[in-house]
């Protein structure tokens, strides 16, 4: 299994928060959708951090957050990716130290014509 690469893993294409969301409604999204954890995302798509219901939580009882703030105060911005392409191995060394991983894809956008960019999008998160 340890070669394997992670895309033989089931596909769980992740709900994503957008920063602006305030804390209380993440938190009533993160229980109504049943995840404890959810990636916050920009306009454009780009990850910006993980948001977890217990730091929501811990950071609201301590007053340091308010329900109305938006939930880009309480990021956890530190978070391993890894491609589409790496392998179980891999995923479970970061698994050893990390809490998850993002399993991640790259996509050519054009722009225009002659321009073009690259996005990177979630595609799984593994725990």
């Amino acid at each position: 299994w340890y070669e394997k690469p992670v895309s033989v893993l089931p596909a769980k294409f992740p709900m994503t928060l957008m920063p602006t969301v305030s804390c209380a409604q993440s938190i009533e999204i993160l229980r109504r959708e049943g995840f404890d954890q959810m990636p916050v995302i920009d306009s454009s798509g780009c990850v910006l951090g993980m948001v977890t219901e217990g730091n929501l939580m811990s950071q609201m009882l301590r007053k340091r957050v308010k329900g109305e703030d938006p939930v880009s105060k309480v990021l956890y911005k530190r978070f391993k990716s890894v491609p589409s392409t790496a392998t179980l191995g891999t995923v479970s060394r970061f698994l050893d130290v990390e809490p998850y991983v993002l399993i991640v894809s790259n996509q050519r956008c054009f722009v225009d014509k002659d321009t073009e960019v690259t996005k990177t999008t979630i595609f799984s998160i593994v725990t």
